[in-house]
């Protein structure tokens, strides 16, 4: 299967889901906004599109006037049927392509922290069936609405939109990051903005924290990550 990444930070790669590519040999394609030369394929190009997250708000458009094309090519990977996973930004870009608010989450959340389940059983996430909650690695201030006719799968006290599939499980965003090892982690602290860390509240862990909840929750990511490709693969 042919993938398809949309990039938007240098530091912020596909993680733990490129590894999952090449492990099942599959081709990975990508558009590095950050350069001058990005590019966008046409949708005979690719079956899988992987859009990844960033700092940007989604209608920073002044700043970043690639967005108005990506949310456009977005939209036409939506009405082709195409498989598409959105991470943090890349699912706040999916439900604002499709007409919907992405505005400031009631709280900001950086760290390990639980999102509730919103099902019972389902087929993206059947190592989830016997639990109610997963924690995972969150590094956001926005929050999408959920698109119309979408399913809700996760919520969180701090932020109640968590995660959505639509297009019969073909599309699927999630605030959260399950592609983060611990070694990921630290391109954050190295490279992002850690001016963030001046005010630690309920919602934001330090780093030594994060990187000592990483020990405890990233296997357990990686197992509902894996799974999440395994089915949309299928699909």
């Amino acid at each position: 299967m042919k993938f398809h990444a949309l990039r938007h930070l240098q530091f912020e790669g596909l993680g733990m889901i490129e590894p999952w590519i090449k492990h099942h040999g599959h081709s990975l394609t990508e558009t590095l906004f950050w350069e001058s030369d990005w590019e966008l394929p046409t949708l005979d190009c690719f079956d899988f599109l992987i859009v990844m997250g960033g700092s940007m708000n989604v209608d920073e458009e002044v700043e970043f006037p690639w967005l108005v094309q990506e949310k456009a090519f977005i939209a036409d990977c939506i009405r082709a049927n195409k498989r598409i996973l959105g991470i943090c930004l890349g699912a706040q870009l999916i439900s604002r392509a499709l007409g919907n608010k992405v505005g400031r989450s009631p709280e900001k959340e950086i760290g390990w922290f639980p999102v509730e389940k919103k099902f019972d059983t389902h087929p993206l996430f059947p190592s989830l069936a016997d639990k109610k909650q997963l924690y995972v690695m969150q590094w956001h201030g926005d929050m999408f609405d959920i698109p119309t006719g979408a399913e809700s799968l996760f919520s969180s006290a701090g932020c109640p939109n968590q995660g959505f599939a639509m297009n019969e499980n073909r599309v699927v965003g999630l605030q959260f990051h399950l592609e983060l090892s611990d070694n990921h982690i630290r391109l954050f602290f190295d490279e992002g903005d850690n001016a963030e860390f001046d005010n630690v509240t309920k919602y934001i862990q330090l780093p030594t924290t994060i990187l000592e909840e990483s020990k405890k929750h990233v296997a357990a990511t990686r197992q509902v990550l894996n799974e999440l490709l395994d089915a949309m693969v299928k699909l």
